[in-house]
């Protein structure tokens, strides 16, 4: 389900960025708790 998905918005480009906006929120967000916590 999750893959046609995903499938699915990969032809849409505006998805395509929507989903690349939130990887990056989420990994700057993940990388930043992790700075905090090894400081």
């Amino acid at each position: 389900m999750i893959y046609t998905f995903l499938l699915r918005n990969s032809v849409n480009p505006d998805s395509r960025r929507a989903l690349d906006g939130f990887y990056h929120e989420a990994k700057s967000y993940f990388l930043g708790k992790m700075n905090h916590n090894w400081l």
